[in-house]
């Protein structure tokens, strides 16, 4: 299911995709920011659906950690990461700008807890 599909506005909306079966429980919509955490499918199989599809869509996996579960990846102006853990899993996708490194911003989100909630609260 393409993120447009999934109602975000942002990022790489046709190219990028999740399981059709994706449970979103917190994103982020934003220009310069787009996130979804889920909480299913399984993490394990989240990973192993980007492993597959990110290459076919057009995206360049730039790491890949199967035992720390994660990995990069980056195509169509946008870079990308996804994470597990044993509960839920995330992707972040930010611009690439060139000549920069990732921008702080997301963290600082994360822990001021400004993330804006499926329900469109802030939490």
């Amino acid at each position: 299911m393409t993120l447009a599909a999934l109602g975000y506005l942002n990022g790489p909306i046709s190219q990028f995709s999740l399981p059709r079966t994706v449970r979103i429980t917190t994103n982020v919509d934003q220009p310069n920011n787009v996130v979804a955490v889920m909480s299913s499918p399984s993490p394990v199989a989240i990973e192993s659906y980007l492993r597959r599809t990110l290459p076919a869509a057009g995206f360049t996996i730039t790491a890949d950690r199967p035992d720390a579960k994660s990995m990069t990846f980056a195509g169509y102006g946008w870079t990308g990461s996804f994470t597990s853990d044993h509960q839920a899993s995330a992707v972040l996708l930010r611009p690439q700008w060139p000549g920069a490194t990732a921008p702080s911003f997301l963290a600082g989100s994360l822990q001021e807890g400004r993330i804006r909630t499926r329900s469109g609260r802030l939490n």
